[in-house]
């Protein structure tokens, strides 16, 4: 089994934005944090970091990569901020495509991650994203937290050690539970 670990957008195109923050490169150190608070020995189980690469819109050749490597399912970790003047709510949440029993399986194991007080929302489902509807297996989008929220950017700053073993401990069910044990997910996307 191997599962892709995202980090959000791209150094170009760093995502949200806030008091100095980008999304890229917080979801990129945090991507490689979860790589090495993960033990070396889970067994037929893989995890590979895959960014999304600085050319054209990036996202189609990542997807293509992403297909194209056979991987057996995704967790693409982003940051969110809201519209300016906007409030933002104090929550985490996961997206999943609509109806995909695996990446949903994924996403609930997420949901259990307590990272600073943040609390999470149940999964959502969304149809438009990309990430989620074109590729050929199931995905996982998980945003833990607000970059504009000034309190989780001090959570941030003083607990991403333990965010990143939240996530691997999560990513350990996911290889423990066989939720992507055939890759497969319904029902049958693609764009």
């Amino acid at each position: 089994m191997r599962l892709a670990l995202i980090p959000g957008h791209r150094p170009d195109a760093p995502g949200a934005s806030a008091a100095g923050f980008s999304e890229y490169p917080l979801a990129r150190v945090l991507c490689e944090l979860i790589l090495q608070r993960l033990p070396d020995d889970l067994p037929g189980f893989s995890v590979q970091l895959f960014t999304r690469p600085n050319v054209g819109d990036g996202l189609t050749t990542l997807i293509q990569d992403l297909n194209a490597a056979g991987v057996d399912g995704a967790l693409s970790i982003h940051f969110n901020a809201t519209a300016e003047g906007a409030p933002s709510p104090d929550c985490a949440y996961s997206l999943t495509y609509p109806g995909a029993e695996k990446a949903g399986k994924m996403a609930d194991t997420l949901r259990r991650i307590s990272f600073a007080g943040i609390p999470r929302l149940p999964p959502k489902g969304r149809k438009d994203l990309a990430i989620l509807s074109d590729t050929a297996f199931p995905v996982a989008l998980d945003e833990p937290a607000y970059i504009d929220r000034r309190g989780h950017r001090l959570q941030l700053l003083r607990s991403i050690d333990k965010l990143a073993m939240s996530y691997a401990g999560a990513i350990q069910h996911i290889h423990k539970s066989g939720t992507l044990s055939d890759g497969k997910d319904a029902p049958a996307r693609g764009g």
